[in-house]
């Protein structure tokens, strides 16, 4: 594993740690070197998976939601994958730092027992919508390897709807306008949509939104999704279930996590993580 030295940046992204295949270059595949022409060449190569979540604890749906993502794609191969913290959110506030601690740890134990085939880092950002999340990863990717990627995002139901609500985007500026361009064509990403088992196009959604990304490639839905291994599982009632007191929640959480939290004594009370 390798520790980033980096400052914490509270607007921007902070690389905290990065798993690396032995065989492949370190994260993001790509050697951090001074801006040069041979460097950005190569920067069409870079195609990132992202989980930015919670973490509050991330649980088996999670899991497998980023195997999937990595094994149903391969005809367009990832390179690296990151599991992202936004210690910022938009509704609920700033998260304490130790709370930002505890998640970070459970970030790489679930890179741990996912052992994906390609490097794979943990990082968090202040950013708390996705259009500043996705351009201060670019901007990080720039500065500090000199190079962009191509961006997935795995998206379930509940993100979907955040991402188009209207209230994140004030006049005179559009929810279109905002998403495309200033989120998903700039930053060259494009949101990989896990929806729950037999749901479709979630309710609450613009539908013809969605369509209109889907038909420009911004949309791209994951197939292959196990519903058992995702439908009614979900951090808060890993929390809730672990509160009560009930053996349960082990079931949502992969054995590492589980473990940690048991250590930790975590989601014992209310107080714990934090709920943002």
């Amino acid at each position: 594993m390798h520790h980033s030295l980096q400052p914490a940046d509270q607007d921007g992204f902070r690389l905290i740690s990065t798993l690396n295949p032995s065989h492949l270059p370190h994260w993001p595949n790509a050697t951090a070197c001074a801006p040069s022409a041979t460097a950005l060449s190569q920067s069409h190569h870079h195609h990132i998976l992202i989980l930015d979540s919670s973490h509050n604890p991330p649980t088996r749906a999670h899991a497998h939601l980023v195997s999937t993502g990595l094994r149903r794609h391969s005809h367009t191969p990832y390179t690296a994958v990151l599991l992202l913290l936004a210690t910022r959110n938009a509704d609920k506030g700033h998260l304490p730092a130790s709370a930002i601690a505890h998640r970070t740890k459970l970030m790489h134990l679930l890179a741990t027992h996912l052992a994906p085939s390609v490097p794979t880092a943990i990082a968090t950002t202040g950013c708390a919508l996705f259009a500043d999340k996705a351009n201060a990863f670019q901007a990080y990717l720039q500065d500090t390897h000199a190079t962009t990627a191509r961006l997935d995002w795995i998206t379930g139901n509940d993100t979907l709807i955040r991402i188009m609500h209207p209230k994140y985007y004030p006049a005179p500026k559009s929810v279109r306008q905002v998403i495309v361009d200033e989120f998903l064509e700039p930053t060259r990403s494009r949101l990989l949509v896990a929806p729950r088992p037999n749901v479709g196009v979630p309710e609450g959604a613009d539908e013809a939104l969605i369509a209109e990304l889907e038909a420009s490639g911004f949309v791209v839905w994951l197939t292959g999704v196990d519903a058992n291994e995702i439908d009614g599982v979900s951090s808060s009632l890993a929390r809730d279930l672990r509160k009560r007191g009930h053996q349960g929640w082990q079931e949502w959480v992969v054995p590492e996590v589980a473990e940690y939290i048991e250590q930790s004594r975590l989601y014992e009370d209310e107080e714990d993580t934090g709920t943002v």
